[in-house]
């Protein structure tokens, strides 16, 4: 295996959206935890990928503890396909990509988010966890995704057509049985990240 060669072990594809935008006008809607409104059909459609991207996952990679923070996360990547990439709009495009990769580096989970908003600059979203900031809710969703849950956040790439792909991984090692299992951390780097995640998340 080259460096540039990735072999995929697993993989599994979800569709978000893509419902008639006449109908739209027609759906009940519910709040999200963003304080903004939301088709309900697209929360269903967000918990049911969420909960089969679970059960993908349980299948391929032990997550012991890890199983509510990485729950956590998928919330967090659904909700800013949902919010922020395209704007609560139920006939817009929104797909996740779930695999398993195998490099020369190692072996990563990896989740690819697609969506049809704009590109955003991933250095620029405020820092929740400065002391200063733990009142305010932007740049929440993608703290607990890098920052409690592990994820490796790649700058968003723009795709040929339009919309934009955001890529998100963590390394998973084989344990001696042969499954899958997270790379464990330093728990000393959680440092200011409990008043953070306190309560309701709220997106990028």
């Amino acid at each position: 295996m080259s460096g540039n060669d990735v072999r995929t072990l697993a993989q599994e594809e979800w569709i978000m959206g893509l419902l008639a935008p006449e109908l739209d006008i027609g759906f009940e809607r519910v709040p999200s935890p963003r304080g903004v409104e939301i088709p309900s059909e697209l929360i269903y459609m967000k918990n049911e990928i969420r909960q089969e991207l679970m059960d993908f996952l349980s299948e391929h990679i032990r997550l012991n503890g890890h199983a509510m923070i990485v729950e956590m996360a998928l919330e967090e990547i659904l909700m800013n396909i949902i919010h922020h990439g395209n704007r609560r709009l139920s006939y817009l495009e929104g797909r996740i990509i779930c695999s398993i990769e195998e490099t020369r580096e190692g072996t990563r989970l990896v989740l690819e988010a697609f969506d049809e908003g704009d590109l955003f600059d991933l250095n620029a979203v405020p820092d929740c966890t400065d002391p200063e900031r733990l009142e305010n809710l932007s740049g929440r969703g993608l703290d607990i995704i890098r920052k409690v849950a592990r994820f490796t956040i790649d700058p968003p790439v723009p795709l040929e057509r339009h919309g934009k792909v955001v890529r998100f991984s963590r390394p998973v090692v084989r344990a001696d049985d042969g499954v899958f299992e997270f790379e464990p951390v330093d728990p000393s780097s959680d440092s200011g990240l409990t008043d953070a995640v306190a309560g309701e998340s709220a997106g990028r």
